[in-house]
């Protein structure tokens, strides 16, 4: 009884001591939440956004952050350069993004996406995001300085894409696909620094010619790429009908592409919902009603254009054209493999919308009001 005694006595003061040692060796390791990467005349500058347990004698935030900056030519260099200047050891699974500043972004992400996704330490889910009016290693050290890390904020901002449709969370594994394949072009987020850098939003997306980046969409044609990608969850679209506004939620949405006699024909359909209408319209009425499906329909309409007119003048292919030609003609789609962007230049296109009114979901009738 004695030595069952003992023995219990013994585990209970070794117990406080594994624990005391665990916290130290999670005290040891520096936790990297975000990459960011900006070009410089010196070669590179690696930025590491990291996060770890933060200081009982801090209350604010959930955890300690800072950042590490190395200039170095390759990425694989800077990583390696990235321990010389902490005395922990960094731990790269978890990250949860990649910043391009838009430099580095203009001069080439292939061969940094080949070194990233060959890496055992990241992930292929890893979303990758260019930075706009500012570096990406600014964005992270004003991050640091904030109650919540840069890398949550982005997070968040990639989980709540569906809401807008203005942009879409690109994950490394996909844009390696996008890079391999000659009939599709490459196309990242970008969010873009506000109050001097020390804040930033979600913009649309940014598109590229090969590996490098050429410019800047607007969240409006950034939303027709995602219509044209068949990549709609959700949608709100404001009207104007006799001077009164009405505001639509676009769900259901569907877009299909083929090919008939050498035009590109694509069909877009979806279902809305009148989530607000100005007083005197009357959504119940059917007459109403039809003039706001006209109206909806040539609203999209009008954007599709737009966004393949805007894509066709740099020209770049982001919205699956090239995709739509090899999978009907895979033999001839051959022979333009190599050149596609300059042949999406020219292509020939038909869009055609159709929609609907959920009548289960509106607003109901205007308020009326009554005397002066």
């Amino acid at each position: 009884m004695k030595k069952i005694f003992a023995v219990i006595l013994l585990l209970t003061m070794l117990l406080p001591l594994c624990a005391c040692r665990e916290s130290e060796q999670i005290d040891e390791i520096a936790f990297v939440k975000v990459l960011g990467l900006d070009k410089t005349k010196d070669g590179i500058l690696l930025t590491a956004g990291m996060q770890g347990p933060k200081p009982k004698e801090q209350n604010l935030g959930s955890s300690a952050q800072e950042y590490i900056s190395v200039t170095c030519e390759t990425v694989s260099q800077g990583l390696s350069l990235l321990e010389a200047e902490t005395e922990k050891k960094i731990f790269f699974g978890q990250i949860n993004s990649v910043l391009f500043g838009e430099e580095f972004a203009k001069h080439g992400i292939l061969d940094t996406v080949d070194y990233l996704v060959g890496s055992d330490e990241l992930r292929f889910d890893i979303p990758l995001v260019v930075v706009k009016d500012t570096t990406a290693s600014k964005l992270i050290e004003n991050g640091s300085e904030e109650d919540m890390h840069v890398s949550e904020k982005i997070e968040k901002l990639l989980a709540v894409i569906y809401s807008t449709s203005i942009s879409d969370k690109v994950e490394m594994s996909k844009v390696v696909n996008m890079l391999e394949d000659p009939f599709r072009s490459v196309y990242l987020p970008y969010v873009q620094a506000e109050n001097g850098g020390k804040d930033f939003s979600l913009g649309g997306f940014c598109v590229f010619r090969g590996d490098k980046m050429l410019d800047y969409l607007s969240p409006e044609i950034s939303r027709g790429v995602n219509f044209l990608n068949d990549n709609v969850e959700n949608a709100v679209l404001v009207l104007t009908l006799d001077d009164a506004r009405v505001s639509l939620k676009i769900s259901k949405c569907k877009t299909k592409k083929q090919i008939k006699n050498g035009i590109f024909k694509v069909d877009v359909s979806f279902t809305s919902e009148i989530l607000q209408a100005d007083s005197g319209i009357d959504e119940l009425d059917e007459k109403t009603a039809q003039r706001i499906i006209e109206k909806q329909n040539g609203e999209i309409k009008k954007l599709l254009e737009g966004t393949v007119e805007k894509l066709k003048d740099y020209p770049t292919d982001c919205a699956g054209f090239g995709k739509t030609f090899e999978n009907k003609s895979p033999k001839e789609a051959k022979k333009f493999e190599k050149n596609w962007n300059e042949t999406f230049g020219r292509i020939k296109y038909e869009i055609n919308v159709e929609s609907k009114i959920d009548p289960s979901k509106t607003s109901g009738k205007p308020v009326k009001q009554g005397g002066d």
